[in-house]
């Protein structure tokens, strides 16, 4: 039977996964390698796939299929052959069940499942930021987040008009000039996309843009350039400045630089180098510096689920924070008396926050001026950390 094929494809997958590599690539690499799957066994495998990893270390005792059975229950909405399969099958859970809401559908899981708990969904629970809601959190992991676009300035008209033009649904945000879509909605193929006129970029990254405050003619840097939407969220603020772009990736600088030509900025530099162990040249000076460092990137685990079935704490104490706390206090030396320091992460550990925050108040030239958690997990976007500074001396 094609349901039992799927599944087992499924349990297969999940069973051989190292983690050397994101889940996501990992399906491309085997729908690759199997170019016979059609369209419907790749969506279906990969469906089957995250509804199983979304509940995290729940259920470890239960055979794989009731597992992927109760994953799958909470994290679907619309009735399917497969699914009714899956759940008469494996599990005493009814498809008429599947439209139910999300809490509702949790009681009758823990009604038959006494052990199964939200908080078993998010490993590490104990580092997260007490300023995160932990039963909302935990509960957003059985959705998948939408994609999230930022429309340039003077271009709203005609990348709205596309979307018409192809019957591409959307939802406005209340963040302006910002649309979202399905999470399978494919973006990279519009006419309006290869034009720069809108980003791919999810809510919360561009909402850092109100800590930001550029005027005409400052020199800025981008220290942890990464595929550059800060950046690019800064010269939507102000064109007339200056960039240098730093990563400790060749490659990632290359596509930085292509995204920066796409909507005609040229007044920009790019350099290799890596932060952790020297800095640029000492004569540099900035008004403005942009630490988007490297972290955990759990704000972000509803898109790589993978992520909810290990355990991050020695990484996140060990390798993260003192590797922020190294790069912060190798940049702010560049930055100019009263210049402005923006420290953000996708993480909602408060080892990478708070515990940061508290360090470079006490250790470096710098005065706060505003911190706050972007969270994202009720409106099926990521959660991230941001924190602006003022340097007070030189």
């Amino acid at each position: 039977m094609h349901q039992n094929i799927l599944f087992d494809r499924v349990k297969n997958l999940i069973e051989s996964y190292d983690f050397s590599k994101p889940f996501s690539l990992y399906l491309k690499d085997l729908f690759r390698l199997n170019p016979k799957m059609g369209a419907r066994d790749r969506r279906e495998t990969r469906d089957y796939c995250y509804h199983f990893l979304r509940i995290g270390s729940n259920l470890k005792e239960e055979k794989f299929h009731v597992k992927l059975a109760v994953a799958s229950f909470l994290c679907s909405s619309v009735k399917s052959q497969s699914l009714e399969i899956l759940l008469s099958e494996h599990s005493t859970l009814s498809i008429d069940q599947i439209e139910f809401g999300t809490d509702r559908k949790l009681e009758i899981v823990k009604e038959i499942f006494s052990d199964f708990a939200l908080e078993k969904i998010f490993p590490d629970i104990e580092l997260l930021s007490n300023e995160i809601d932990t039963e909302l959190f935990c509960k957003s992991f059985l959705i998948q987040p939408r994609v999230w676009i930022r429309i340039r300035k003077k271009f709203t008209e005609p990348v709205k008009s596309e979307l018409a033009e192809l019957q591409i649904p959307f939802e406005i945000s209340e963040v302006e000039n910002v649309l979202s879509f399905s999470p399978m909605q494919k973006l990279e193929h519009l006419k309006s996309y290869e034009n720069g006129y809108f980003e791919i970029q999810d809510l919360n990254s561009q909402r850092i843009s109100k800590f930001l405050e550029p005027k005409r003619t400052d020199v800025w840097w981008d220290a942890c350039a990464a595929s550059g939407g800060k950046s690019l969220a800064l010269i939507d603020k102000e064109e007339d400045i200056h960039l240098l772009a730093t990563d400790v990736r060749e490659n990632i600088l290359k596509n930085y630089s292509i995204r920066m030509r796409k909507i005609g900025f040229q007044g920009f530099n790019t350099q290799m180098i890596d932060l952790s162990k020297k800095s640029i040249d000492p004569s540099e000076r900035f008004e403005g510096i942009l630490a988007d460092v490297p972290c955990s990137g759990s704000g972000t685990w509803s898109r790589s689920p993978e992520n909810l079935l290990k355990n991050h704490k020695s990484k996140v104490l060990e390798i993260f924070q003192p590797l922020q706390r190294k790069i912060v206090t190798n940049v702010v030396n560049h930055l100019r008396a009263g210049g402005s320091l923006v420290y953000s992460t996708c993480s909602v550990f408060k080892a990478e926050n708070e515990e940061n925050v508290e360090f470079f108040l006490k250790n470096l030239p710098l005065k706060l001026k505003d911190k706050e958690y972007l969270s994202g997990y009720e409106k099926k976007a990521d959660s991230l950390f941001v924190a602006s500074f003022e340097k007070v001396s030189n």
